[in-house]
């Protein structure tokens, strides 16, 4: 199973969460205070299992084409079969050799995201129930059956008795299991900033400020969800940092502490803010870890890849808008290409 710990979204929207970490370690978030407090107990990211009933994957054979392109053609393509406009629904693809088409409403993604982002904790992936367990036999957990596999489903079943999810943790398998958390519901954060509580949350700020104004082919509810999620770390640091309640509008404290120099942060705001100008060119990365070296003025970053040529595109990018965009070899782990990069002001030397 995956080391990032997972929480089980139930149907309805008032009912208690499961949650399950690597340990072994689980439990249910009942009212509205223990949800709010998993942050502290499971860390800042979870996997996100949503009810299969939401979810319906298709099979497809569409042609190499622009991943643009390719997704708006996978929507056109479902239309039939969902007996329905696309507009409105949640279209993702399969990775790789993975010829799914996965949907999902989009209002059932933002309230995933409006739910999970309440309790501080940002979702790493967002995946159907059916589609994380292997198996041949039907299980009961929470209020379903769920048939297990990637072409499986799922249905109500009133008369589970909330059946723990970790019941089923031998059968968890996230390694092919397609990742709802794509597009507008990527998750896009900071992770890991060196030099202390004022930086990560002025990275944040940059995070935030261009989720809602330059990252392009995204909807803008989606990244609603996603600033909001940032905004309430943002809070919740500034007071672990200063021992007092977050100011009304952070953004202008933070940006008046650069300024004065208690930050000495303003060649990382100038620098996070080219390199996020220049990957808001492409949908096809996302960033899973971020550090600053502020003796070298460099981002070292982790990345998320689509694909395994996505890397040489970006250098090419940066190359061309006079920046150093310097990417290692790009890996397969647990389902997801990743691979890490420097990024610096300076172009080839």
């Amino acid at each position: 199973m995956s080391s990032t710990p997972f929480i089980w979204m139930p149907e309805r929207p008032d009912a208690a969460w499961a949650w399950l970490d690597d340990t072994g370690q689980h439990g249910w978030a009942v009212t509205r205070e223990d949800k709010q407090g998993l942050a502290t107990r499971l860390g800042p990211t979870a996997n996100i299992v949503i009810p299969g009933q939401w979810v319906r994957i298709f099979a497809h054979d569409l042609p190499k084409m622009r991943s643009s392109d390719r997704l708006s053609a996978a929507g056109f393509s479902v239309e039939d079969d969902l007996a329905a406009p696309v507009a409105g629904q949640h279209v993702i693809l399969g990775k790789g050799e993975d010829k799914r088409i996965g949907v999902i409403a989009e209002n059932k993604m933002e309230a995933v995201w409006t739910d999970v982002s309440a309790a501080n904790i940002v979702p790493l992936a967002i995946y159907a129930d059916f589609d994380i367990l292997r198996g041949e036999k039907a299980v009961e957990v929470m209020d379903r059956t769920i048939q297990p596999g990637p072409t499986g489903y799922t249905t109500d079943n009133r008369d589970v008795k909330e059946v723990h999810p970790v019941a089923l943790a031998e059968l968890v398998d996230i390694s092919s299991a397609l990742n709802f958390g794509q597009g507008a519901y990527a998750s896009r954060r900071t992770l890991s900033l060196a030099d202390g509580p004022w930086l990560r949350i002025a990275a944040m700020l940059v995070v935030t400020a261009l989720a809602w104004l330059t990252w392009q082919g995204v909807q803008a509810r989606g990244v609603s969800a996603q600033a909001e999620a940032l905004r309430n770390e943002m809070n919740t640091m500034y007071t672990q940092a200063t021992g007092e309640p977050a100011p009304a509008n952070l953004a202008a404290t933070v940006t008046r502490a650069a300024r004065s120099g208690q930050v000495g942060e303003r060649d990382f705001l100038s620098l996070s803010r080219a390199l996020f100008e220049g990957l808001s060119t492409t949908d096809e990365v996302v960033i899973d870890t971020l550090r600053y070296d502020s003796r070298r003025n460099e981002i070292s970053l982790r990345l998320i890849y689509s694909d395994f040529e996505t890397a040489g595109q970006i250098e090419t990018t940066f190359r061309e808008r006079g920046e150093r965009f310097v990417s290692g070899a790009v890996r397969e782990q647990g389902g997801a290409l990743l691979g890490e990069a420097v990024f610096s002001s300076g172009g080839e030397s």
